[in-house]
């Protein structure tokens, strides 16, 4: 017994095991060759596409399905088409076939059942004597005299599954379904749409004593038949329950409702019923016994009835919302809640909406909040949905229009929660006024699905708010988040960390802003990414208590489209009694990088505002023509800006002060680059620009590809101009490095200047002018202002002439590599060493040296390597290896290798010497040399005779 069972077991594994599955048309090229090719087990698996044929399953017990089969997407039922043109039925089942051959995820259409019974019955599916498994169907269009959609005759007992069966014609009885002499079982089928023209059964008819026909969970509805437009029982038994009948029937769970489909196409149903007061009553009404199978969340936890109940594309469960919010409500994702009036939270009540629940308002509504709100939880992927937009979660209409935002009233209570939450399409998405709430993982999004773009605000936050919004996305927002005091005495301090304010590329509102603060504000403004708005941060403070605000925004990135054709963007526009702290920032691609611009009032504010680390760039491809500053200030007391880059402005920095009832402004400028593409199409390229009554302090930048490097006007103007890096690639006509007009006083110092046409041209000014370089490899024109004179500088003059004053020199200061802008100076550079005396020590405590970089020259110097000794053609020649931190080396010689050593040569600046043969032999000492000091390194002996090498 024991060895039958195991020979069991073995034929069952072998079977299994040895299941193929075709594909078609990769294997087989029609369907019917699949058919015919398989084995019983076997699945013919058929890709997308029409196939104009007529099947027979010719009795195999076999799987023929589309890749609804393999992906559970219904979109392959639709796309994956078996026409019978026609020419009979398009798919039959009359060898005996009983459930393990199953017909799934097909589109059936254009069927012609045509001559004698039962011949003429079934257009669609043709069961004679078989009992298939027949699912996930789309049957349409079909024809016959019985039985349009599918015929069961002489004892077939199919299970027919979540099938639609629709505008399918018969000349007599059953549009959708004939049944004689059989039993099937029906589950979740939609019929809608099919016409008998002479007889009864518009969906479903049966005959025969011997035919039980069970269907449950389905809809019957808008099919037609001069005599019982839905089910029509001549003989025989049929056993409905929880199926929805137009006309109705008798049992339990029935209903007689209007299904209220979406649409004629696809029969799916509306989550609310025909005037939108309640829920669809076709959801959540099947068998309650029955799984709920892969219905997605809300689903009710009961299957829905008809074609796509137990499936993915089930409609949702909703209820209506009462718009009167009591204290203590929850809503759950049970459901999808509906809103067809303003809902209100009044003072004293809560509303608590857990995660994954989705919230519809059905009409332009303002969700008010008197008492207070939390929305979600932790899980990202469970966002709670707040929208307008109905049809996305299957509504009964396609409504998409805005509603206008939740708004929390001047009493409401603090501490409101926004987490994980979706918010789409509100006019104002949330408006706060004076109340604390709390912002994580928020979606505010306006018009994905709209025409008309907002001309609201995403956030709203008003006097006194300390709200937090972190980690949160605004996008589509004439104001991304807007932030406003107009109560004077009361400090309003948001918290703006890790969100995304987005706006359109093409959008052409002149007021868009993406996070703007009004008065009295003190927002902290951390890691923020602002896109595509005509402004980026703005913040303004026109107090009149003359309150100053201190902002600090950092580590954030404003961008625009270089391809905007939007005129006199700015990437953060400051204005007012404002001392903000901007640091790590990036800005790119605006006609104003940073706009700031003090108070005009006379009243002695201390606007000390900070600028550290920022990048300000802009595309040298721009094509738009406005004056293009990455820096402006106007009328501040100081400002420090200080490790920034400007890449690609027509003026890099500008800084003025127009106010002329103010002190002196008192800019300070330190660590900074500026530099220009010079592929640039555009001209007049200016580094810097210092105007009004200012006086500048202009340390240790960089300045590269500049037209004009530094420009000084006005006759209250004056600068301290040192340790500057400013170089062309190459020489351009008319260039000039630093430019002054009507300037009362410079003093230029320590700098390093290259490829300049004009080095500095000024009108007068009293100008300090030492330790310069101001070099050009081809000077063909007076690089100084006539009449200045400068002392301890490196000046190229046409012809080698010496600049007048103490100290000047006219000699290339060999830089290490200019091409590679490399300007630190070589070991044999004559501008080591070669600064003002009196001017302080270079940090190693030598001389100054002449330029921007100095020359390090150590305490202790290596001693000379790889000293060589040889004698050629009458001539004694020494070489030797580079010491790092010399600036020469010194020669002694003597008659005598143990005495007698004397200094023969001083301050050799190369690294080999020689000289001609004479006298008694010799012996040589080479030592390093530099002038810490006057030290030199141990000296290199070599105890040899050029006698020894005749």
């Amino acid at each position: 017994m024991k060895t039958l069972f195991f020979i069991f077991i073995i034929i069952l594994l072998s079977s299994f095991l040895s299941a193929t599955i075709i594909n078609v048309p990769e294997d087989q090229p029609t369907i019917q060759a699949g058919i015919d090719a398989a084995f019983n087990g076997d699945t013919v698996l058929v890709q997308p596409g029409n196939y104009i044929e007529n099947i027979n399953y010719n009795g195999k017990l076999i799987t023929v399905a589309s890749l609804f089969l393999t992906t559970i997407d219904i979109d392959y039922v639709y796309q994956t088409i078996i026409d019978g043109y026609s020419n009979g039925h398009v798919v039959s089942f009359d060898h005996g076939e009983d459930s393990l051959a199953v017909l799934c995820g097909f589109t059936i259409k254009n069927g012609y059942a045509i001559g004698t019974f039962p011949l003429n019955t079934g257009g669609g599916i043709y069961c004679n004597g078989s009992s298939p498994s027949l699912k996930n169907l789309q049957i349409i269009e079909n024809s016959a005299y019985n039985g349009g959609g599918i015929s069961c005759v002489y004892n077939s007992n199919p299970n027919i599954s979540n099938a639609l069966i629709v505008q399918n014609e018969v000349m007599s009885n059953g549009g959708a379904i004939y049944c004689d002499s059989s039993s099937p079982v029906i589950r979740n089928i939609t019929s809608s749409n099919n016409f008998v023209i002479e007889g009864e059964g518009g969906a479903i008819f049966v005959t025969n004593i011997d035919s039980y026909l069970t269907i449950k969970n389905s809809i019957l509805w808008g099919d037609y038949a001069s005599i019982s437009p839905e089910i029509f029982v001549e003989s025989g038994v049929i056993d409905v329950s929880y199926t929805n009948v137009q006309g109705g029937w008798p049992g339990i769970g029935n209903l007689e409702v209007d299904p209220n489909f979406l649409n004629e196409i696809d029969y799916k149903l509306s989550i609310l019923n025909l005037d939108n007061t309640a829920q669809n009553f076709c959801v959540d009404a099947g068998d309650p016994t029955d799984p709920v199978g892969g219905e997605p969340m809300p689903n009710g936890d009961r299957i829905n009835m008809g074609v796509y109940g137990g499936t993915t594309q089930a409609a949702f469960s909703a209820q209506i919302a009462d718009p009167y919010i009591l204290p203590g409500t929850v809503y759950y994702p049970d459901y999808i809640h509906i809103f067809n009036d303003s809902p209100m939270i009044d003072f004293g009540s809560d509303l608590q909406i857990e995660p994954g629940t989705v919230v519809i308002l059905n009409g332009d509504f303002m969700f008010e909040i008197f008492g207070q709100i939390n929305i979600g939880g932790v899980a990202f992927n469970d966002s709670v949905f707040i929208t307008s937009d109905i049809s996305a979660f299957g509504g009964g209409s396609s409504r998409t229009e805005s509603w206008q935002g939740l708004f929390f009233g001047f009493d409401a209570s603090d501490g409101s929660t926004f987490n994980n939450v979706y918010i789409e399409n509100a006019e104002n998405g949330v408006i706060l006024g004076s109340v604390t709430a709390y912002f994580d993982n928020t979606r505010l999004i306006f018009g994905d699905s709209l025409s008309m773009p907002s001309l609201g605000s995403g956030i709203t936050i008003g006097d006194g708010s300390n709200s937090q919004i972190t980690g949160s996305e605004i996008s589509g927002y004439t104001i991304g988040i807007d932030v406003y005091n107009e109560n004077l005495r009361v400090e309003t301090t948001p918290v703006l960390t890790n969100n995304r304010v987005r706006n359109s590329p093409q959008s052409s509102r002149l007021d868009d802003v993406g996070i703007k603060i009004s008065g009295n504000v003190n927002a902290v403004i951390d890691s923020c990414e602002v896109y595509e708005y005509l402004i980026g941060i703005e913040i303004n403070n026109d107090s009149s208590i003359r309150a100053l605000t201190t902002p600090v925004l950092t580590n954030n990135r404003v961008r625009n489209s270089p391809q905007s054709s939007r005129q006199e963007g700015v990437g953060i526009k400051i204005s007012g009694f404002v001392a903000a702290n901007i640091d790590n920032c990036d800005i790119e691609d605006y006609e104003n990088g940073i706009q700031y611009i003090g108070s005009s009032d006379a009243f002695p504010v201390s606007e000390t505002p900070v600028l550290t680390n920022n990048r300000v760039r802009n595309s040298p491809q721009s094509s738009r023509t406005y004056f293009l500053k990455g820096i402006y200030v106007d009328s501040l007391a100081t400002i420090t800006i200080d490790n920034c880059d400007i890449d690609d402005y027509k003026t890099a920095i500008e800084i003025r002060n127009s106010n002329t009832s103010r002190e002196t402004s008192t800019p300070i400028l330190t660590n900074n680059r500026v530099r220009n593409s010079p592929q640039s199409s555009r001209e007049i390229l200016v580094g810097l620009r210092l105007s009004g009554d200012i006086f500048g302090t202009v340390e240790n930048n960089e300045f590269v590809q500049c037209d004009s490097a530094i420009v000084i006007v006005g006759i209250d103007t004056a600068a301290l101009i040192q340790n500057n890096l400013i170089f062309l690639t190459d020489t351009l006509a008319n260039s000039v490095a630093i430019y002054s007009f009507e300037t009362s006083e410079l003093t230029i110092n320590d700098n390093t200047v290259y490829q300049y046409e004009y080095g500095l041209i000024s009108d007068g000014a009293v100008i300090n002018f030492f330790n310069n370089i101001f070099w050009n490899d081809s000077p063909t024109v007076e690089p100084l202002t006539i009449g200045l004179t400068g002392t301890y500088n490196n000046i190229s003059r046409p012809g080698g002439v010496l600049y007048p004053g103490t100290g000047n020199i006219n000699s290339d200061p060999i830089f290490v590599d200019a091409m590679a802008e490399d300007f630190n100076l070589e070991w044999n550079s004559p501008c080591i060493d070669g600064g003002d005396p009196a001017s302080p020590s270079d940090p190693d405590g030598s001389i100054n040296d002449i330029g921007l970089y100095y020359y390090h020259q150590p305490d202790i110097l290596e001693t000379p390597a790889n000293f060589v000794f040889s004698l050629h053609g009458g001539i004694i020649n020494l070489s030797w290896n580079l010491v790092s931190g010399a600036i020469g080396y010194n020669i002694y010689r003597s008659f005598n290798p143990y005495s007698g050593w004397s200094l023969h040569d001083f301050n050799v600046k190369a690294l080999s010497w020689n000289e001609p043969v004479s006298g008694e032999k010799k012996f040589y000492f080479i030592k390093a040399y530099n002038s810490r000091s006057l030290r030199e390194s141990l000296g290199t002996y070599k105890k040899k005779n050029y006698s020894n090498y005749k």
